[in-house]
């Protein structure tokens, strides 16, 4: 049969350079699999499946809230980032809608944000572009003005842009304050789109939204909606119990724990990379790993260790998660060099400065 257009041919070597989509890292996908046979219950029923379905998303929660730097409560999933996006600005406009009804949008921001901007034109509202330079970046001072005008509810901006790679004065540098606490100064909520940035870059300072993509880094296809407590925020239609009523819906608890588990295993790649001057996995330093103080394990079916207790050990084909402070890892991790003679249980991994 002949090739078609695109179709890749056999025996050729291929490189995909979708940055943006990247296929499921090997950790997401490990527990993408477990879930579907640990989490395939609703996780909103009481009984013994939809329990540990429940556990299993909790745990998963808790996880991405630790690399965020928020509380649990203030995350949710969503199917996927587009639904994240969407439901944040429109949950922005409706808890400040005495406020006004006024938007500030940057010109290039992701085509779900422009759409909620062009609905909410057609609902009655305002919404304000403002343009960018040559490079794709946001005119600070003519954001911040739009942004501090009378009746804005709300602005949105992105961290990075995803097609070209310009990064938004988001956050405070040396010299100069971001754009986010000049915006939350004129009393203004910010929702900061991180689908291109989280996992890959440091996380925002400053907003009041945060969104995500999973598949960005490697976690598949759901996305991640972060609002910080105290924000004037309201879903605009029927409330859920669902995802502390801000989604709709039974959560994919697959999905969900897939998400988590990419995140966190790219998160030691991405301090790595922010780190000058050489790194190294624990073995080739002097000592041995600190020990992980609130761990969380997660174990493979056959092995049934499922607990959150420090006084328990899980075998080696389990999959064992930590907090922020001491990273993550499993012994089915791409090993470092070989580490010195130790006991069969899962090892928190930490990359150390040697």
């Amino acid at each position: 049969m002949a090739q078609g257009p695109g179709t890749p041919d056999e025996g050729v070597r291929r490189r995909v350079l979708d940055a943006a989509s990247p296929p499921l890292s090997a950790a997401a996908r490990e527990a993408y699999l477990g879930a579907l046979d640990e989490g395939w219950a609703d996780p909103r029923r009481l009984h013994a499946e939809g329990r540990r379905a429940r556990a299993l998303l909790d745990g998963a929660r808790e996880a991405v809230a630790s690399v965020v730097g928020v509380l649990p409560a203030e995350v949710a999933f969503t199917p996927n980032p587009t639904v994240a996006l969407h439901t944040g600005l429109r949950g922005l406009l409706h808890g400040r809608r005495r406020a006004g009804a006024g938007l500030v949008l940057s010109a290039v921001e992701h085509s779900a944000l422009l759409h909620t901007g062009q609905w909410h034109e057609a609902a009655g509202g305002g919404t304000t572009l403002v343009e960018v330079d040559r490079l794709g970046r946001v005119d600070v001072e003519a954001f911040v003005a739009a942004a501090g005008s009378p009746g804005v509810a709300a602005a949105a901006l992105q961290a990075a842009n995803g097609e070209v790679g310009t990064r938004q004065p988001v956050d405070d540098v040396p010299g100069r304050v971001g754009v986010a606490h000049r915006v939350r100064a004129a009393g203004v909520p910010l929702l900061v789109d991180a689908t291109s940035t989280l996992g890959r870059d440091a996380v925002p300072a400053g907003w009041d939204v945060l969104v995500g993509a999973a598949r960005a880094w490697g976690g598949g296809p759901a996305g991640l909606l972060v609002v910080r407590t105290g924000t004037r925020w309201r879903p605009d239609g029927p409330a859920d119990e669902a995802e502390q009523g801000r989604v709709p819906g039974e959560v994919d608890v697959p999905a969900a724990l897939a998400a988590a588990a990419g995140l966190l295993d790219a998160e030691p790649h991405r301090e790595r990379r922010a780190q000058p001057g050489p790194r190294a996995w624990w073995p080739c330093c002097a000592g041995r790993p600190p020990p992980c103080p609130t761990p969380r394990w997660w174990a493979t079916p056959t092995t049934g260790c499922r607990t959150s207790s420090p006084g328990r050990a899980c075998t080696s084909t389990a999959r064992r998660w930590c907090t922020r402070s001491t990273g993550w890892g499993s012994r089915s991790r791409p090993a470092p060099p070989a580490p010195p003679a130790r006991s069969t249980r899962a090892t928190c991994w930490r990359p150390w400065a040697c």
